[in-house]
């Protein structure tokens, strides 16, 4: 029985080596970087989920935030890391000219114990948060590849 927040079925058989390699390669070659990161995420925490998506649209009138740009410095004052994805504020992916918004926080670091006995922090889940203008429901490629860096080790080892 398969169950969505289990165990990998190899947790037993992952080293921190592994993971490590894996971590590696990203930094050593920057065109692969995207897949190993997410390789290393998926080799760690298998089926666990990898982030959450907030709609800032449908937060409604009570809410103190009404925009991306004010959903963003909320989360800044309250001490969390945005990914620095890029944009104009270096958070900000996309613009209300493509019709959609995105940012994200950086993943928070969580402590796993590999097989080999190795205790260390490795990046965990995110948020991410969207705004959507124009009636578009779609996603954009580039922001997505953007936004998954919120699980890359570097991203949350680096002081925003």
């Amino acid at each position: 029985e398969f169950r969505l927040m289990d165990l990998p079925v190899w947790r037993d058989r992952v080293t921190a080596a592994d993971e490590a390699e894996l971590r590696a390669l990203a930094k050593a070659r920057p065109d692969l970087s995207s897949a190993a990161e997410y390789a290393a995420w998926t080799l760690t925490h298998g089926g666990r989920w990898n982030h959450l998506t907030v709609l800032v649209n449908s937060l409604g009138p009570e809410s103190p935030v009404h925009s991306l740009a004010e959903a963003n410095a909320f989360l800044r004052a309250e001490g969390f890391t945005l990914n620095p994805a890029g944009g104009v504020d270096g958070f900000t992916q996309g613009s209300r000219g493509v019709s959609l918004e995105q940012s994200s926080t950086v993943a928070d670091p969580v402590e796993e114990t590999f097989a080999c006995g190795t205790t260390k922090e490795v990046p965990c889940a995110f948020l991410e948060l969207i705004e959507r203008h124009d009636g578009f429901r779609g996603f954009l490629g580039q922001n997505a590849r953007g936004i998954f860096d919120s699980t890359n080790s570097a991203a949350w080892q680096e002081p925003q």
